[in-house]
């Protein structure tokens, strides 16, 4: 198991060198697929990598009370490993991008 995802974080962090992401991006989407695969790998080893595992591990983030921000990066560096990596589709209506938090504005 252990080969395979050195396999997928190889494969992933190659992508998107060539897709020319900045070094930060590339830095912040592979901190985020490491905890995901981190995560498959304590619930889910025995299992194949579902997009159901996928979306369970989002929820899982908001109900921690992770940022909005910091669920929209997971977000896309996790739909980028399903589409570009594994070669899976993504269901946007299973999981949608989630919306941005409405701040109220700051006046003194």
């Amino acid at each position: 198991m252990q080969v395979k995802l050195a396999a997928w974080k190889r494969e992933f962090e190659e992508f998107m060198i060539l897709k020319n992401h900045s070094k930060a991006t590339i830095k912040t989407y592979n901190n985020a697929l490491k905890a995901f695969l981190a995560y498959y790998c304590v619930n889910h080893e025995s299992q194949p990598m579902t997009f159901n595992i996928a979306r369970g591990y989002i929820l899982e983030k908001h109900k921690s009370g992770f940022s909005w921000r910091t669920i929209n990066i997971i977000y896309s560096a996790i739909r980028k490993f399903f589409t570009q990596v594994l070669l899976e589709p993504w269901e946007m209506q299973k999981l949608p991008r989630p919306r941005q938090e409405k701040q109220l504005p700051h006046i003194l």
